[in-house]
């Protein structure tokens, strides 16, 4: 792996943590439910376009 794609995968590990901390605070889950699928889909694109990107 290199470095752009471990940047993608703590991208999409980092932004629903904030969404975590968030829905815990305010005690609503919707904001951390509803950050999940956006998160992983472009994680996920990110991590795809560095791995065949960087050749």
């Amino acid at each position: 792996m290199d470095r752009y794609q471990k940047t993608a995968i703590g991208l999409m590990l980092f932004v629903p943590l904030i969404f975590l901390i968030v829905s815990l605070l305010m005690d609503r889950w919707g904001f951390f439910l509803w950050s999940l699928a956006p998160s992983f889909i472009v994680g996920m694109t990110g991590f795809f376009v560095a791995k065949t990107g960087t050749k």
